[in-house]
């Protein structure tokens, strides 16, 4: 929810003809869902079940 927020323009008022600084985004979402460990991943290292790796890049 957190990275949906930062990468998303907040609701603005219709025909505004310009983004405001203050309202533009500060991230670019990476990967839309996160990246899990492989079967062979969690067969080798059991703790690796519960990693789920989500990436976003700051403009």
């Amino acid at each position: 929810v957190m990275f949906k927020q930062k990468t998303s323009l907040p609701e603005l008022p219709p025909g505004l003809p310009v983004i405001p600084d203050s309202q533009k985004v500060e991230y670019k979402l990476i990967t839309r869902k996160p990246i899990v460990p492989s079967d062979d991943e969690i067969t080798h290292n059991n703790r690796a079940h519960s990693a789920k790796l989500r990436i976003i890049e700051k403009l």
